[in-house]
């Protein structure tokens, strides 16, 4: 309360006021005791240092707090029940969760409205179900694209039963410890048009009524069932099958070749005598291939593919050309160190980027320099300079003039202009006479050199 004395008023006046005040504050708060009255001056406290949310939010409870104990409990169920560690508090993504297996394994399902295909973690997919196919997935908050593998996916749910779906599968380093439904797999789910065909498809409205009415035809009461049904789609993407005898991914190089080309280069032979070594911090050996070990700025243990010679420069064009959408040298560097590595990384990444034929022809944004700003001098003597152009051609007016001589002071910023009929030098050779003998004749004329100004007779 911060109530000052009215002027003109005694002190026993304000000593009145304050007491009628405290009292009906006491007694609309409902405080008969010292034990209340402590209350209420603790959680006046806490009111202090809420945040301005926190106000917002109780708006129009604020007032009526006066136990400090609700008054914390409402500060702290305000908080992410996750980052508070508290799992009572998190009863509103209760909704979104939901028990369930992949594969036949037990796992959580957590539903993702923003999430277009079905993610799954490594270790509840079976290595049979790859199906070839690769999908770019978009990373939260970032533009950072990372290239999943797709597997076929046995979804079974409580409530509807096994859905047969496509999932992008995580890397083994990932630890995600629920699976991500999708707004693929969820618009199936709500239709009950189960298997997908295709990664994308697009169902129209007279196709979805004709499937929902087959399917009500072939219903059969009582019990869950596993449902299929086919979708006919429109511009989809047509999946690639496999290939077991010799399988390929982005970079045409078969697991074999690969082995034995990283065993054979000579450059990286002191990357293995590290990765031999047990307990070694920086290399590893795992399933006969070569990683390097690294710490993010998260602290969070990266393995890195060490790559030989001879596949060194289709990955600089895998993580710069193509779809990497040509980007600079500081962030094709960080591209490549987060999958690869190799000795001089760095350096040959730079020079890859600086060689770039496109990147030259293109050019970025600065390279440009503008040109310096210079200083203005003071003119102090007035009509000394004066700007001269000419404007139009204009409306034509009843003496057929359609073009003005304008002229301006630089130092007074006094305006004139003179109306003409044409540009001629002639013309403005009479306009400027016109101009001066009202003005004086300066020592500066600045123009944009036109014909009219610049011919030998002006």
């Amino acid at each position: 309360m911060n109530f000052q004395r009215p002027q003109g008023t005694l002190w026993k006046d304000l000593i009145f006021d304050l007491r009628t005040y405290l009292d009906g504050w006491l007694g609309t708060l409902e405080v008969k005791d010292f034990e209340g009255l402590t209350d209420l001056m603790i959680t006046d406290q806490l009111k202090k240092r809420a945040s301005p949310e926190m106000k917002e939010k109780f708006l129009d409870s604020w007032s009526k707090f006066c136990d400090p104990e609700i008054l914390a409990e409402k500060m702290i169920t305000n908080r992410c029940a996750e980052l508070t560690k508290n799992r009572d508090l998190g009863s509103s993504c209760e909704p979104y969760v939901r028990k369930g297996r992949v594969d036949e394994k037990g796992i959580a399902i957590l539903r993702d409205t923003g999430a277009s295909i079905d993610l799954a973690p490594s270790k509840v997919v079976d290595p049979n179900s790859f199906i070839g196919g690769f999908v770019w997935v978009k990373r939260p908050l970032s533009n950072d694209l990372a290239c999943l593998p797709l597997a076929n996916i046995r979804l079974e749910l409580p409530e509807m039963g096994v859905v047969n779906t496509k999932a992008a599968v995580l890397e083994k380093s990932v630890n995600m410890g629920h699976y991500l439904l999708g707004n693929q797999t969820q618009l199936i789910i709500d239709q009950k048009e189960i298997e997908p065909k295709q990664i994308n498809a697009v169902v129209t409205h007279a196709q979805t009524a004709r499937l929902q009415e087959k399917r009500r035809e072939t219903e059969t009461p009582g019990g869950k069932e596993e449902l299929s049904a086919e979708i006919t789609t429109i511009d989809a993407y047509e999946l690639s099958e496999a290939d077991a005898e010799n399988p390929v991914g982005l970079i045409k190089v078969s697991r074999e070749v690969f082995k034995d080309t990283q065993k054979k280069d000579p450059s990286l032979a002191e990357c293995w005598k590290k990765g031999e070594k047990d307990n070694n911090e920086e290399f590893e050996i795992e399933r006969e291939l070569l990683f390097r070990k690294v710490k993010d700025h998260r602290r969070v243990v990266r393995k890195q593919l060490v790559i030989p010679v001879e596949l060194r420069l289709e990955i600089l064009k895998l993580c710069h050309e193509g779809v990497a959408a040509h980007l600079g040298t500081t962030k094709t560097k960080d591209k490549m160190l987060r999958y690869y590595f190799w000795p001089n990384i760095i350096r040959d990444t730079e020079e890859f980027v600086k060689t770039c034929h496109l990147c030259q022809k293109v050019g970025k944004s600065g390279e440009m320099k503008k040109a310096p700003l210079k200083l203005v001098p003071i003119i102090s003597e007035v009509f000394a300079r004066l700007n001269v152009d000419i404007v139009g051609p204009l409306p034509e007016s009843d003496n057929r003039n359609k073009y003005l001589l304008t002229a301006m002071c630089l130092s007074s910023k006094y305006p004139d202009a003179i109306p003409l009929a044409d540009v001629k030098f002639t013309s403005v050779i009479d306009a400027l006479i016109q101009v001066f003998s009202r003005l004086g004749f300066p020592r500066e004329l600045q123009m944009d050199l036109g014909t009219n100004f610049t011919s030998e007779l002006t």
